[in-house]
C-alpha cells in the first residue's frame, strides 16, 4: 500500500494518485457546512472521478455519515439511507 496525500479542495492535487486501490479516510465534520459540502461532498465527488480515470478496481470510503446518507441517495439502487454500517454501494 502506497500514502499518498492531496487536497480534496484542489482536484488538480489528485491527479495520479490513484492506483488499483482507493483507501478514502478524508473528512470534515466541523461546524462550517460550506466546508463539510466542499470537502465531503464535492471533494468525495472530485477523488471517485479521479478513481474511474484510472480504471480503479476497489473504492473504500470511511468517512462521516452525513456524507455516507448524501451518497446513498446519489447512488440510487444497491445503497440503502438506513444502513447502520459502512457505506456500499455500485462502482464504478
Amino acid at each position: 500500500m502506497r500514502y499518498t496525500a492531496g487536497d480534496l479542495t484542489d482536484p488538480a492535487t489528485l491527479r495520479g494518485i490513484c492506483s488499483t486501490t482507493v483507501v478514502h479516510a478524508a473528512s470534515y465534520v466541523g461546524p462550517d457546512p460550506r466546508q463539510c459540502h466542499r470537502i465531503n461532498h464535492t471533494g468525495t465527488r472530485a477523488l471517485l472521478d479521479e478513481a474511474q480515470r484510472h480504471n480503479v478496481k476497489s473504492f473504500l470510503y470511511i468517512g462521516s455519515a452525513r456524507r455516507r446518507e448524501a451518497l446513498a441517495g446519489e447512488a440510487g439502487a444497491g445503497v440503502s439511507r438506513s444502513s447502520r454500517g459502512p457505506w456500499w454501494g455500485p462502482w464504478p
